[in-house]
């Protein structure tokens, strides 16, 4: 089920992202999508299983969705399909409402839950939506011309 863009304004509306999936790497996606929001203005908590510091800054990496801030309300998942749905079950049961699993990382089980979740965003690429440039900018482009944007 393709998201509104009622639901992606919702969701980029939270300052406060936590990202599953950050990477130190910057040839991974989790450490361009944490850099692009950091850079347009958003409070970015980084998770990744080995925890640590984000470096080049002080920010604390969590080392699971347990150890966010309460104030923590959106949360873009980017791991494997196969551990995409127990992130989202540890989210809601943290309280976190705006859920967004990057597109290819959903699974059958996710779509299924996403059916009874208006909050859930499946099937998008955050970076398309986030002030997108480059090689993204183009696609978001292409998307549109083929209608494939939400509405």
């Amino acid at each position: 089920m393709k998201p509104s863009q009622k639901q992606i304004d919702k969701f980029l509306a939270q300052k406060k992202i936590a990202l599953a999936g950050y990477s130190r790497s910057h040839k991974k996606f989790g450490n361009l999508a944490y850099r692009t929001l950091s850079q347009n203005g958003y409070d970015v908590i980084p998770i990744n299983p080995n925890g640590g510091v984000v470096s080049g800054s002080e920010k604390n990496i969590c080392a699971n969705v347990k150890q966010l801030p309460d104030d923590v309300n959106a949360i873009l998942i980017i791991v494997h399909k196969e551990k995409s749905a127990k992130i989202v079950e540890e989210a809601k049961s943290k309280g976190i409402e705006n859920i967004w699993v990057q597109q290819m990382c959903e699974n059958q089980e996710l779509k299924t839950m996403a059916k009874d979740d208006v909050k859930m965003i499946l099937g998008q690429c955050i970076l398309l939506h986030v002030n997108p440039k480059g090689i993204h900018k183009f696609h978001r482009n292409m998307a549109g011309l083929f209608g494939l944007l939400p509405k």
